[in-house]
């Protein structure tokens, strides 16, 4: 994967913030990264959090209470490709601008705003109050 983008291993992990040792060792399945580090990787090759996790053969990280969702995901902040408006979460309807989010597998509608600066807040503060618990065990067992 590391190759397919054009890169180094010492540009890796210079991008990455670790010895070019350390991504040799990842590759050779020697040890595997944290989790804030393989979203750093995906970031550096141009490519998905799970394609750095096939890739490795690895699987999704587990934390008490986050079956079906990825916390990785959660963690990023860009809308997806597709949204026009430019807000994660926020689409606009006949009635003004819906926040919603998916957690758990499970979508999550938090209503219908005026502006969507009121929708882009609901969804911040749902953010907080939903994925904060999983971010924190998460952040714990990576050791941050």
């Amino acid at each position: 994967m590391r190759k397919r983008a054009g890169l180094s291993q010492q540009e890796v992990a210079d991008a990455v913030g670790v010895s070019s040792m350390t991504i040799s060792s990842w590759e050779l399945g020697k040890q595997r990264p944290r989790n804030k580090r393989i979203v750093m990787i995906a970031d550096a090759l141009g490519v998905s959090t799970e394609a750095v996790m096939n890739a490795l053969g690895t699987d999704a990280p587990t934390v008490e209470g986050s079956a079906g969702t990825q916390p990785w995901k959660i963690r990023g902040s860009e809308p997806q490709s597709n949204n026009e408006l430019g807000v994660r979460g926020v689409s606009r309807n006949g009635k003004g601008f819906s926040a919603r989010l998916r957690f758990k597998g499970e979508l999550h509608y938090l209503g219908t705003f005026g502006t969507i600066e009121e929708a882009a807040a609901a969804r911040a503060d749902a953010e907080k109050r939903i994925f904060g618990p999983v971010i924190a065990a998460v952040d714990r067992s990576d050791g941050r």
